[in-house]
C-alpha cells in the first residue's frame, strides 16, 4: 500500500521541473513448509526528480532520478521470499518534436543500481521452482532509441531500439531479458479510389536470453 505526490513547476520559459515522492508500506507473511517468516517495512520514501530544458522549439534535453523499491516473488532455497529491490535509476536523454509535434524522436541512456536482485543459485525452492539469493549492487546499464507518430498524413510509425546489460563485479548476471531489441510497426491509409483501407504490420526481433548460476 501507499500514496504518491508530484508537481510539475515552470521555472523558466524552457525550463520545467517535476517533483515527487512515493510512500510504500510493504508486509509479507509467508508459511514455509514447517517455518513461517515474515517481513515488513513502512514508510519508504521513494523519490523522483526531472527536468526538461527546450534547447529550441524542436530539441529538449532532459534528466531524472527515481528511487527503486519493488516487492519481488522470487524464493530462496528454503521457500522465503526474497525481500523487495532497492535502488536507484538515473538517466538523460534528447527529444525531438517535428512537424508540429506530429513526429517525436527521443535518444536515452540510463543507469540503475539495484539491491536484493535476484540471482540464481543453481537449487531449488521446496516446490521444486528454481531458487535464488539476493545480490546488492548490480548495475544495468544501456540506451534507448524511438521514433514515433506521421511520416505523411497517411503513413504512421512506431520504432525503437533498446540495449541494456546488468552486470554484478563486472561479470554480467540474467535479467530474464535480451540485451538487444528491437520493434517496428507502421500502417498507410490509403486515399482516393481506396479511401477508408488501412495496411500495416509489424516485428520484433530480440537477443537470445540466458541465465547465470551464482553460488
Amino acid at each position: 500500500s501507499g500514496f504518491y505526490a508530484a508537481t510539475r513547476l515552470q521555472v523558466h520559459d524552457r525550463l520545467k521541473v517535476l517533483l515527487g515522492a512515493r510512500v510504500a508500506n510493504y508486509e509479507a507473511r509467508q508459511h514455509n513448509w514447517g517455518s513461517d517468516s515474515y517481513r515488513k517495512k513502512s514508510g519508504q520514501v521513494i523519490p523522483y526528480y526531472g527536468a526538461v530544458f527546450d534547447l529550441t522549439d524542436v530539441f529538449s534535453v532532459y534528466a531524472s532520478y527515481t528511487g527503486i523499491f519493488k516487492p519481488q516473488a522470487a524464493q530462496n532455497e528454503q521457500g522465503a521470499t526474497l525481500p523487495p529491490v532497492e535502488g536507484i535509476n538515473t538517466e538523460v536523454g534528447l527529444k525531438a518534436s517535428f512537424f508540429d509535434g506530429r513526429l517525436n524522436a527521443s535518444a536515452a541512456y540510463f543507469q540503475l543500481k539495484q539491491d536484493n536482485y535476484a540471482l540464481a543459485t543453481g537449487g531449488l525452492t521446496p516446490t521444486g521452482s528454481p531458487a535464488y539469493r539476493p545480490a546488492a549492487g548490480v548495475i544495468t546499464k544501456g540506451f534507448e532509441l524511438e521514433i514515433s507518430g506521421q511520416l505523411s498524413p497517411q503513413w504512421q510509425i512506431q520504432a525503437g531500439f533498446t540495449h541494456n546489460v546488468s552486470e554484478l563485479n563486472s561479470a554480467r548476471v540474467s535479467t530474464f531479458a535480451p540485451a538487444n531489441q528491437f520493434t517496428l510497426y507502421t500502417t498507410y491509409k490509403f486515399d482516393g479510389a481506396l479511401d477508408g483501407l488501412t495496411v500495416g504490420g509489424g516485428a520484433r526481433w530480440m537477443d537470445k536470453t540466458w541465465d547465470t548460476v551464482t553460488n
